[in-house]
């Protein structure tokens, strides 16, 4: 039997997830695969694995979506890793450069810009953008290399924290969606019981891999722990739900159908 294929974002805030996989599973049962969120989404839409943890900016481009309803990459506050770095305030910006990594923060920004700053901006998108970054221009960086630039530039809004403070809600990044004609509910619970094991490992977690993503083990326990929050609850299901409909009107787009196990939500 062939190992059931999975992608996830190779990311530190993801090593949890993956920490439980390693234990729960051997080679010959999961293919675990990791790259960066774009390309997860990608790689999963290709149905070149059966689940993934996929932007949920992303999920557009799906009619269907059968969703883990329990875990995810999510904030209920400050992120501190989906930054809008400017060297001048928001009522200076003009342009935007976007993050080619994952397109849920992109959206989050055109969101935000439009309903909350309620600015009409430009929106480019550039490798090595990064010294660009000035005057009039900010720039959308994810992930870990926005934790180590957060101290480059005058100005750094955590989009997290922006959502939080105009919706009142919290915010999920990327959700784990699997193909229900692969993936039974058998294969999800043992899954998600991985997932709550590595969770529940975090100390242990940051100290192996703190020095990988160049933190101290207790900057990379407190981004594990404080800005992290990996539990998909009735709030982030709201606020996942409300991004799907504004990123949707933006794109002129449908939202597609969502489901959580038996339940259809959207």
């Amino acid at each position: 039997m062939q190992p059931l294929r999975l992608c996830a974002v190779s990311y530190l805030n993801t090593k949890p997830f993956l920490e439980g996989l390693n234990a729960h599973f051997s080679p010959q049962e999961l293919d675990v695969q990791t790259m960066i969120p774009s390309a997860c989404a990608k790689s999963f839409l290709e149905g070149k694995v059966a689940m993934g943890l996929i932007p949920v900016g992303s999920l557009l481009d799906l009619k269907e979506v059968y969703l883990s309803d329990r875990y995810c990459i999510g904030a209920s506050g400050k992120v501190d890793s989906v930054f809008l770095f400017a060297n001048e305030p928001i009522t200076s910006i003009n342009t935007v450069y976007l993050d080619h990594h994952s397109r849920s923060s992109n959206g989050l920004t055109k969101i935000l810009f439009r309903h909350h700053w309620k600015k009409e901006i430009q929106y480019l998108q550039e490798e090595n953008y990064f010294q660009n970054i000035d005057g009039d221009r900010a720039g959308v960086v994810i992930g870990d290399r926005a934790i180590v630039m957060k101290d480059k530039y005058r100005y750094y809004y955590d989009l997290a924290y922006e959502w939080q403070q105009w919706t009142g809600l919290p915010f999920a990044f990327a959700v784990w969606v699997y193909d229900p004609l692969i993936v039974n509910h058998s294969w999800i619970n043992r899954l998600e019981d991985a997932f709550e094991w590595g969770i529940h490992r975090i100390p242990e977690v940051a100290r192996k891999w703190a020095k990988t993503f160049m933190m101290t083990a207790e900057r990379a326990e407190f981004y594990l722990t404080e800005s992290i929050d990996f539990h998909f609850d009735t709030a982030k299901q709201q606020a996942f739900a409300l991004y799907l409909r504004y990123l949707a009107e933006i794109e002129d787009s449908d939202c597609p159908r969502i489901h959580f196990r038996e339940k259809i939500v959207l």
